[in-house]
């Protein structure tokens, strides 16, 4: 592996996970759980750039996971529901 994908935490071993490996879970916990368990946040605060994952720099490049999971066959429907759609029913359904 690339010296950039290798960990730079402790005394961890192996790669940083990339953007497919994110596609790779969510497709597991929808398989196991549905397409409503699942959900991707943007808030990055007290994370530094080699805690994420590859390719993901910040905020910034949450397109990224959104165009890759359309590009590995994820509905549109799939994609809303984990960019924002079921946190906002959780919101709702809460604060009702």
């Amino acid at each position: 592996a690339p010296d950039e994908q290798k960990t730079r935490r402790g005394n961890m071993t192996g790669t940083i996970p990339g953007i497919d490996d994110i596609l790779r879970h969510m497709r597991h916990i929808m398989d196991k759980a549905g397409e409503d368990a699942v959900a991707l946040g943007t808030d990055f605060d007290g994370f530094d750039r080699t805690s994420l994952p590859r390719g993901i720099a910040g905020v910034q490049d949450m397109e990224k996971i959104w165009e890759a999971m359309e590009q590995a066959g994820f509905t549109a429907r799939q994609i809303e529901k984990t960019a924002y759609g079921n946190v906002s029913r959780i919101i709702r359904d809460v604060w009702k």
